[in-house]
């Protein structure tokens, strides 16, 4: 018996089980055919009014006189105050309302109001969207959609949705729900945890709010139970407003899917008649893909892609992706893959961008940012096309033909050379600096190294001109006679009176007031003149070199005057040591007759 009672218990308990499934699918059913109810309502509304309603008061029960009635006849203005069950969400410029499905305004029955689980749907629309604009449709092409919408990994499916409409499916969280015929729950059902999907949907409130993430909504109905907070049973029905807009059109498009219009055929604007739309009900192109093409047609426009935010073309082969668009106002094209980007000519690679941003022209695996491999006269170009004297660009490759007035960088065998073209002069500088360059003048091929200023112009007086200390082990002037003629001897019996004539002085430059010695240029030109120059900025100059002239002159004239005074000396050094012999002798002479007269002297005394 127990057997029996055991087996009848499986049974009885597998049969509610499976009851309760058919049950809830049964419900889910009746409550997406309301929901496609409510949403074909919506569009009929617009088609009649060119707008959507307002919404209608969440709590208000049916023997209330504002039961699916629209909040304000006319659409929902920024004045409309939301009223008791609904609310007015804010984030940044989006504006939403949040209340229930205004039925009656609607024409519907009052069962129309609630889902199959005994909740009311939830309807939120993009306030803008519920004012009527008679004199030209459906509200202008400037107002869009506000309300946001995620699936359930958290991408948006879309940003702009005029409206939505909610059940929120068996679970009711969030939901208002009948307890019976004449009440609702107030507040609604717990949404539970925070971390929970149904939270998304879950955070209406019948209370006026400005909350901002009342603006977003999460589609993507699914539960995975064996996940903790992974139950999400709501379903949705949203429209962007271009399908809203096609969907309500007087005029259905060519062609359809089940009733939601993706393509579109012109529009009332005859200018435009025959002209493809996907996403758009103005196409400008005899193709254009997005909901927001250029409003001018441009000459030979085939395709175009229009969006308020980015757009992209893709061509993809299940390996590489290539892409064309926008991003951040700016067009471009390249690959979305870690794959290079090719441009080709006559169907033949002539340009790499390698996934690493390497570019080879020429070069189908450059190793730097930048590889031009070719031949010819030339192997790149910059600059206009021909070589007039207006030319200015840079060749790089073999030396360019003589006639062609460019900027050169070539090789020829080992040898490495840096052209310019005639009548400009070529630079080196630092810091993209003017007053501090290496140059070579256009016209007499003179060098000019240092900062410029008034001493030393752009206009160098000689070959070489260097604004600076030079320092090197040795300087060195041809001078062999063989390259000269007409020599004369410069400078006999003059160099001491020049070197008298100079004055060296320290002091210090009025450029940048650093402190030196030497001569000064004026007082040079008065004694030797011929050391002296004028630069081509008006400043004289010395060319100290030429000093060393009267200082060999003057160092002979006084070579001179030495073995003069030498043979002089020489002269009275003999005269002198003669007197100094005679002197000898006579002091030798007179001791004698010192002697012999103390002998007299002695002699006498004895007699």
């Amino acid at each position: 018996m127990s057997i029996v009672l055991l087996i009848l218990g499986v049974l009885v308990a597998g049969g509610l089980t499976v009851g309760g499934v058919l049950v809830e699918q049964q419900a889910n059913t009746s409550t997406n055919k309301k929901l496609d109810i409510l949403e074909q309502a919506l569009v009929d509304f617009v088609k009649d009014q060119n707008r959507l309603p307002c919404v209608a008061p969440l709590d208000a029960l049916p023997a209330s006189g504002t039961f699916g009635v629209e909040l304000a006849a006319g659409g929902c203005l920024a004045a409309t105050a939301t009223g008791t069950g609904t609310s007015r969400a804010v984030s940044g410029t989006n504006i939403v309302r949040i209340g229930a499905v205004p039925t009656r305004t609607l024409g519907l029955k009052d069962d129309a109001a609630s889902d199959e689980f005994g909740n009311r749907f939830l309807y939120a629309v993009t306030e803008a969207l519920t004012t009527s604009n008679l004199t030209t449709g459906f509200p202008a092409a400037t107002v869009n959609g506000q309300i946001i919408v995620l699936d359930r990994a958290g991408n948006n499916i879309t940003n702009a949705a005029s409206f939505i409409l909610l059940s929120h499916g068996p679970d009711g969280k969030g939901g208002l729900r009948h307890l019976n015929p004449g009440t609702l729950t107030s507040p609604p059902v717990a949404c539970g945890a925070s971390t929970n999907l149904d939270v998304q949907n879950c955070d209406v409130t019948i209370a006026a709010t400005t909350a901002a993430n009342l603006v977003t909504f999460r589609d993507s109905r699914f539960n995975n139970g064996s996940v903790a907070n992974q139950f999400f049973d709501d379903f949705t029905r949203f429209m962007p407003k271009f399908r809203l807009v096609s969907a309500a059109s007087s005029t259905p498009s060519l062609w359809g899917n089940t009733g939601d219009n993706i393509f579109s055929v012109g529009n009332d604007n005859s200018t435009t008649t025959g002209l493809v739309g996907m996403g758009t009900t103005l196409p400008t192109a005899l193709l254009t893909l997005g909901a927001n093409p250029v409003a001018t047609l441009g000459a030979g426009e085939l395709l175009q892609l229009g969006r308020t935010t980015d757009a992209f073309l893709t061509a993809a082969d299940g390996t590489a992706r290539g892409i064309f668009g926008t991003s951040s106002g700016i067009p471009f094209v390249g690959s979305q893959s870690s794959h290079d980007f090719v441009l080709r000519s006559n169907n033949i690679e002539r340009m790499r961008i390698t996934s690493a941003g390497n570019v080879g022209i020429g070069a189908t695996v450059p190793v730097n940012r930048l590889a031009v491999l070719g031949e010819g006269t030339g192997i790149a170009q910059l600059g206009s096309s021909g070589c007039g004297g207006n030319f200015v660009g840079l060749t790089l490759g073999q030396v360019a033909a003589a006639s062609c007035n460019s900027y050169t960088i070539a090789s020829q065998g080992a040898d490495l050379f840096i052209n310019r073209p005639t009548g400009a002069a070529l630079r080196f500088r630092e810091n993209n600096s003017a007053t501090n360059e290496i140059f070579i003048t256009a016209t007499n091929h003179r060098m000019h190294i240092g900062p410029i200023d008034a001493t030393f112009t752009a206009n160098p007086t000689d070959q070489l001109e260097v604004n600076g200390t030079i320092f090197a082990n040795n300087f060195t002037i041809p001078s062999d006679a063989r390259l000269k003629h007409d020599i004369t001897p410069v400078f006999s019996g003059e160099g001491l009176e020049i070197l008298a004539g100079l004055n060296p002085v320290s002091f210090k430059w009025n450029e940048g007031n650093r402190a030196d010695i030497g001569l000064i240029a004026q007082e040079v030109e008065k004694v030797l003149p011929t050391a002296v120059s004028k630069t081509n900025s008006g400043f004289l100059r010395v060319a100290y070199d030429k000093l060393i002239l009267p200082v060999i002159v003057a160092v002979r004239e006084l070579a001179t005057k030495f073995e003069k005074l030498s043979a002089d000396f020489t002269a009275l050094a003999q005269r002198q040591s003669a007197l100094e012999k005679r002197l000898a002798a006579l002091e030798a002479e007179n001791a004698a007759l010192r002697k012999e007269v103390k002998n007299l002297e002695a002699v006498g005394v004895k007699n």
